[in-house]
């Protein structure tokens, strides 16, 4: 997990600085660069459970409100449901799908991204287990002993995009996409890390010398 004192450090690093910028301008541009690389993509690493909504009448179709979570990533945030603790989850569906899949574990967010309606009638006034991704909560205090939930092997990645940021505000276009061209190739990687299965064997790369044919060697002669 990442400070903010660890953060800002790195992004003072980036713009070549050899003291550490805690501005409240400094703050805000690295809180920017959390929140844009949260968005970024649905990391395996930015998903929790929330409790604290029902199945409210049951029926199929009855509007659950969720404007209350207040970090859920739209769109597309919710990954699945499960209700009154059974093991089989109800799995998201896009809204044009909605009358395909009547009375399956499946639910949909309704276009304004202001409500959840399941597809199937259940029990009225059951819990529902929500797995969601979410965007991290800024920290804006430099004394805060909270840290933003990225692991810190991905520490480069935020710093340069924080850097980017600034140089943005600087009206360093030239700078500022320079960074931001680098954060995207570290975001690739990222997500090529994110990918491998959690088997403790790394994703095997092919070795573009297996492409060249083989040549072999014998005293005075040569052969292919």
């Amino acid at each position: 997990m990442i400070t903010l004192t660890q953060g800002l450090s790195d992004l003072s690093k980036e713009l070549g600085e050899s003291t550490t910028n805690t501005s409240t301008r400094r703050i805000a541009h690295y809180c920017d660069a959390i929140q844009e690389f949260s968005n970024e993509r649905k990391w395996k690493f930015l998903v929790k459970l929330n409790e604290a909504l029902t199945t409210g009448a049951g029926t199929a179709g009855t509007a659950i409100d969720i404007t209350g979570i207040d970090d859920l990533r739209m769109p597309g945030g919710i990954k699945e449901i499960t209700v009154a603790g059974e093991d089989e989850p109800f799995l998201p569906v896009p809204f044009e799908q909605r009358t395909q899949v009547l009375a399956r574990n499946r639910f949909y967010i309704t276009p304004d991204e202001q409500t959840l309606k399941f597809t199937k009638d259940l029990t009225a006034n059951q819990i529902i287990s929500m797995w969601h991704w979410y965007i991290p909560d800024r920290i804006e205090d430099i004394a805060s002993v909270e840290t933003f939930p990225i692991p810190t092997r991905y520490r480069k990645a935020l710093g340069t995009l924080a850097a980017a940021f600034v140089q943005w505000s600087r009206y360093l276009d030239g700078q500022g996409n320079r960074l931001l061209n680098i954060y995207n190739r570290l975001v690739e990687k990222i997500e090529m890390n994110q990918s491998e299965e959690h088997s403790g064997v790394p994703k095997i790369m092919p070795n573009p010398a297996s492409r060249i044919p083989l040549r072999r060697y014998r005293a005075g002669t040569r052969t292919r």
